[in-house]
């Protein structure tokens, strides 16, 4: 898939080819989104929504700033579609992931209600880090499977494409 633009769920942006999927789970399980896509190119469109690329959250955490908590170093985060040889151990670190492994935080509370609302049109949504500070975090296992074309589901994934804002 190669849909290379942004749209906005909850004020965090993702590309057009995996938003879709998360937007449908967390809709389903009516979970709160916190982060999704953080890589550079996307700077603009967290900013204007008060969040951070993985650089500044990065930054914020070695400058000790208040209120930014450890994270990844830039280029190591499934938040930008790079592999922090943990989520994804087969992946290099560092290398490059693909469309459908985009890492996204949802509240605590929301966690097993995602999974299992991506259960239930058969995707294998998964915790990897499930204990700690990092219990929130959420990747595909694997692909998710395409919808069959003219189905319900196909046409939400059209419908969200079309009307969520895009960046």
């Amino acid at each position: 898939m190669n849909l290379r633009y942004f749209i906005t769920i909850q004020g965090s942006p993702v590309y057009a080819d995996i938003g879709p999927y998360i937007a449908i789970c967390v809709n389903d399980a009516k979970a709160k989104v916190n982060s999704i896509h953080r890589g550079p190119e996307a700077a603009k469109i967290l900013n204007k929504h008060g969040k951070h690329t993985q650089e500044q959250l990065y930054r914020g955490w070695i400058d000790r700033r208040p209120g930014f908590a450890p994270a990844n170093q830039p280029g190591y985060s499934t938040h930008e579609l790079r592999s922090d040889g943990t989520a994804y151990p087969q992946v290099k670190p560092a290398a490059l992931l693909p469309w459908w492994a985009q890492g996204f935080d949802v509240n605590d509370s929301d966690v097993r209600n995602v999974i299992e609302q991506a259960a239930k049109h058969g995707w294998h949504l998964w915790q990897p880090y499930p204990g700690g500070s990092e219990f929130h975090h959420l990747n595909f296992k694997v692909q998710p499977k395409r919808p069959r074309l003219g189905s319900p589901l196909w046409l939400r994934m059209c419908r969200i494409r079309a009307t969520y804002p895009r960046s």
